[in-house]
């Protein structure tokens, strides 16, 4: 008998044994195919024109508020911090809401027509956030200019109680899937550390060794992560970057970033240690986006990811002070 016939009989007496009685009588029932999860929902929603209409109707202050006009127009805020962080000094009145709960938590926020200002340490967690928000419908989200230490720079106050609590109102309704993404994004993508990169860690980035100096290791590698500057044609002139800086303007990022062409990374395998070269998918290549605003950088990098982009940072602070005290810039 062949291998194959033998597998078939295997196969048959198996079903046999796991039929009921009389089982061979009935009608054979189609099987029901299972529901689709919220999970697969959301990574099924296409955000590229989502995406793309956040980014093309960006206002000229980029959703960003200045400290001084949040402390007189006093309105709602949400910290979207960690709760040790928010308890060393919050801004009187702000409800605390860490941001990967912020798209699960809509009913502690007012409705989608009302003022809303996010704030974090630097800004980077609030740009998150405030572009998700708007990206929800909640087109008057803003983003505190510098985050607390702009808050502090400008000389306000902060108090650490009494705490206030989360309202209970009833959520707003958005698109249910879209929600689903972005609960999707918050707790499943964005990466360690909400993505940022501090200066010292960009430098630390840029100083990688190249590809033939890591020869040594059986390791694939893409050597350092390539800069993506968001900022005007102007403001790109003032860094004179290298290592192969590219400026892709915030508010067409999504056709540009379409466009880009494989990177180049190298395998070392096996004893040989002979370097190979192919194409990578851009979408798997390492990014930093960089900024004069960390708030632009963030915006850079949410939107990067939301686009399928597996490893993109974002700087943390202004891109021309860390290249004048980087020796890699």
């Amino acid at each position: 008998m062949s291998r194959t016939a033998r597998r078939a009989g295997l196969l048959l007496l198996c079903l046999g044994m796991i039929l009921p009685l009389g089982g061979c009588h009935r009608q054979a029932q189609p099987p029901v195919a299972p529901a689709a999860t919220k999970a697969q929902a959301a990574t099924d929603l296409d955000m590229e024109p989502i995406v793309r209409e956040f980014l093309a109707n960006l206002p000229a202050d980029w959703h960003e508020v200045p400290a001084q006009d949040v402390a007189t127009a006093k309105p709602f805020i949400v910290d979207v911090r960690q709760p040790d962080d928010y308890a060393k000094g919050f801004i009187d009145g702000a409800v605390n809401i860490p941001l990967r709960q912020l798209t699960v938590t809509l009913q502690a926020l007012p409705a989608m027509d009302q003022d809303i200002v996010v704030v974090c340490n630097s800004g980077h967690r609030a740009a998150i956030g405030m572009g998700i928000l708007q990206m929800l419908g909640y087109k008057k989200a803003k983003s505190l200019e510098g985050g607390m230490e702009g808050w502090r720079q400008a000389k306000l106050s902060t108090v650490t109680g009494p705490v206030p609590a989360r309202p209970t109102g009833q959520a707003p309704r958005v698109n249910e899937q879209l929600q689903a993404a972005f609960t999707y994004y918050l707790t499943r993508t964005l990466p360690v550390h909400e993505g940022a990169m501090s200066p010292a860690g960009l430098t630390e980035d840029q100083q990688r060794k190249s590809s033939m100096e890591l020869m040594e290791n059986d390791t694939f590698d893409q050597g350092r992560s390539v800069l993506m500057v968001v900022d005007g044609p102007a403001e790109f002139a003032k860094v004179h970057l290298t290592s192969g800086a590219m400026n892709f303007q915030l508010r067409g990022l999504v056709d540009l970033v379409e466009a880009l062409p494989p990177t180049g990374a190298t395998i070392y395998a096996g004893a040989c240690k002979i370097p190979n070269r192919f194409n990578v998918e851009p979408k798997l290549s390492r990014f930093v986006v960089v900024s004069t605003s960390t708030h632009r950088a963030a915006l850079g990098m949410l939107s990067m990811q939301l686009l399928g982009f597996h490893f993109v940072s974002a700087l943390e602070g202004d891109v021309i002070a860390w290249r004048a005290g980087s020796p890699t810039a």
